[in-house]
């Protein structure tokens, strides 16, 4: 898992370098109103630095609020998510190898499933 969390904390990072190097990005204001063009302006504008910005903070706030846990008890102390555990039934179980990382933070991280450094095993 710590693993899989190091990858998505520095896509993350990535993600706000690439934002914060755009700036304001008004470039794409003079974008003709053709039909074609006015995808690409929505898309732009839908993709701006400032909403990538918010998305990235958001994120940063799943990944920290789905950190690591081993339980404390006579079970194993197989890792656990601190959100996810209060969610499950019989959460004083011992948790499979599958259950880690938790469902959350393999979605998070499938957005990048196409950088080199992505694993399969993290799949949803």
């Amino acid at each position: 898992m710590d693993d899989l969390a190091a990858f998505l904390a520095a896509r993350l990072d990535e993600d706000e370098t690439i934002a914060r190097a755009a700036g304001s990005c008004d470039w794409y204001d003079d974008i003709d109103d053709s039909v074609p063009l006015a995808d690409e302006r929505n898309h732009a504008w839908r993709f701006a630095p400032a909403r990538v910005l918010r998305e990235v903070a958001a994120k940063r706030a799943i990944l920290a609020a789905h950190r690591a846990h081993r339980y404390e008890g006579p079970y194993p102390s197989t890792p656990t998510c601190t959100v996810c555990i209060t969610e499950r039934k019989g959460y004083q179980e011992e948790w499979d190898d599958d259950e880690w990382p938790c469902a959350t933070l393999r979605h998070l991280a499938a957005v990048y499933s196409d950088h080199p450094g992505y694993r399969q095993e993290w799949r949803p």
